[in-house]
């Protein structure tokens, strides 16, 4: 089992409804990337982390661990974002700072909102709600074999590179 399936079945807000833990996620991202100003995002982003740690009780360790590959991709993106290539030279692009800060704090928002939702419901929960919301169960139990096949690979993976 995944640390993510772990603390998905074993923190605090387990047993709360998926209808609430989703609309909250899903109103958060929305505010986040609605509201013009990237102070907005910064503060779903900081509302989300304390929701998912203090809240759920997840613990900070397992959180971080959950949040440094896609954090890593966050960051990437967002320094190429502050630099303009150009084909004689390579420069601070004008307005670059301000696109990469906005672009910045609502994929951070973004991130958290999801992991809010992955670290909080079980899989089999989420794909329960996808069949409640009319999603064909065909496609629903497709979801669910792919999320575990995707551990399955990384498990063997490391199996792999430890012989």
């Amino acid at each position: 089992m995944s640390h993510i399936d772990t603390s998905a079945h074993l923190n605090r807000w387990r047993k709360k409804s998926l209808a609430e833990k989703s609309l909250l996620a899903i109103g958060m991202l929305l505010i986040a990337v609605s509201v013009p100003s990237w102070h907005a995002a910064l503060l779903v982003a900081a509302l989300m982390i304390g929701a998912t740690l203090f809240g759920a009780g997840v613990a900070f360790s397992l959180w971080w661990k959950t949040m440094t590959a896609p954090i890593g991709f966050l960051f990437i993106g967002v320094f190429t974002l502050i630099f303009q290539v150009q084909f004689w030279h390579i420069g601070i692009a004008p307005h670059g700072l301000e696109l990469a800060g906005r672009v910045g704090a609502r994929a951070f928002a973004g991130l958290t909102c999801l992991l809010f939702i992955a670290l909080t419901t079980p899989a089999t929960d989420l794909v329960a709600g996808l069949r409640r919301i009319g999603i064909p169960a065909e496609i629903a139990e497709m979801t669910l074999l792919i999320y575990r096949f995707v551990f399955l690979l990384t498990a063997t993976a490391e199996t792999m590179n430890a012989a």
